[in-house]
């Protein structure tokens, strides 16, 4: 269906034609079908009304869309739909790496831990290292089986305990005084005092150096005048021992407690050697001061015979 129109009228203001004669009747628009739209505002004036078409109610004369000129097109929005997609890709890669380095750390602690150790790695028994006077408290390892001794006494040695014997040198007696407990030896000297003593003794509530302490402490308590050394760690000479200490000291009795009027000073040596199986066996032992060189190396040949039978 067609709309038919009189002469052409005078140009609208952007060129076009403007309909002579009444207007057309108003009509439902419909597809393919115009309609009179309503007046419209121009840009530069008001203008006519414009056809109304199935796009939409505007004529030629009024505003368009978005209240634009007739036949302006706004400019094209760009989509962010790429960049969100471009960030969140960017993203899960990161993660992803991140993943993948936290695992390879994980297994690789995993496998550090649970690695094979050396089954034939054998344990030192000299101790590595400058000595030290505070021994760790943890514990190193399991306890190692008690040595099996073969070990036959010689003739004259004393039993200390547990297979551990002594030789006492020539002009040492024997004291039992403390006879359940270890051996103990004195040096007579003319006039019935004594030069010195030697009481070996053992104990498995202590280490080397616990021990050692411990008799230096009895020595304290029992004698006046006391002064100690520093203790000391010091080589074992036996495979069989793990730890050595030593710990020297000194001590005087008044001289209203001799014969003589005269104070005595005592020189001693502890000296507490531990076995591979925990015994620990020490050596406490003394000699007054004027005879400590002559006679000490008879106490140095009784220690080195207890090394012998451990």
């Amino acid at each position: 269906m067609s709309q038919q129109y009189g002469p052409p009228g005078p140009a609208g203001p952007y060129g076009q034609q403007q309909p002579v004669g009444p207007p057309p009747v108003a009509q439902q628009g419909g597809p393919g079908q115009w309609a009179p739209g309503p007046q419209g505002q121009g840009p530069y004036g008001a203008g006519p009304a414009g056809p109304q078409g199935p796009g939409g109610p505007h004529g030629p004369g009024g505003m368009g869309p978005f209240g634009m000129p007739p036949g302006y097109r706004p400019p094209r929005r760009r989509s962010n739909t790429p960049r969100i997609l471009a960030i969140a890709g960017g993203a899960v890669a990161v993660a992803l790496i991140i993943l993948g380095v936290v695992l390879l750390l994980t297994r690789g602690s995993d496998d550090e831990a649970s690695g094979p150790t050396d089954p034939t790695a054998a344990p030192t028994d000299q101790p590595t290292g400058a000595p030290t006077d505070v021994p760790s408290d943890e514990p190193s390892g399991e306890p190692s089986p008690t040595p099996t001794s073969t070990y036959m006494p010689k003739p004259g040695q004393v039993e200390v305990g547990r297979g551990v014997y002594v030789t006492p040198a020539k002009g040492w007696k024997r004291d039992n005084t403390f006879k359940n407990n270890g051996a103990n030896y004195v040096l007579p000297r003319p006039g019935g005092s004594i030069e010195g003593w030697f009481w070996a003794r053992q104990t498995e509530l202590y280490d080397a150096k616990g021990f050692a302490e411990h008799l230096a402490d009895i020595e304290s308590n029992n004698l006046q005048n006391v002064h100690i050394a520093q203790g000391r760690f010091i080589p074992c000479r036996r495979p069989v021992l793990v730890k050595c200490y030593a710990i020297n000291f000194s001590a005087v009795i008044p001289a209203s407690q001799t014969r003589s009027k005269k104070p005595i000073i005592f020189r001693g040596l502890i000296q507490a050697f531990e076995r591979k199986d925990g015994l620990v066996t020490a050596s406490d032992s003394a000699l007054r001061n004027e005879v400590f060189a002559k006679h000490y190396p008879t106490i140095q040949t009784m220690i080195i015979s207890m090394w012998d039978s451990m």
